[in-house]
């Protein structure tokens, strides 16, 4: 962000995928957990929106992770 210098990473999630497979409760519990959850080796949770179409989750950078 501009004003604080702070990297921040968003993870969108497509809704009608989400239905389909059932995930909805799946990014539920893992949204609570990120919110949660404060520690150097996991990324917090900054804040979460949705659009008409995504899920979106905000989240903190971590360099030299591990995406996979």
């Amino acid at each position: 962000m501009k004003g604080t210098g702070k990297l921040y990473t968003c993870k969108k999630l497509n809704k009608k995928r989400l239905k389909k497979r059932k995930g909805y409760e799946g990014v539920m519990v893992e949204k609570r957990i990120l919110a949660r959850v404060h520690s150097r080796f996991i990324v917090s949770l900054a804040y979460a929106f949705q659009t008409k179409t995504e899920l979106c989750l905000v989240m903190t950078v971590m360099n030299g992770g591990d995406l996979r």
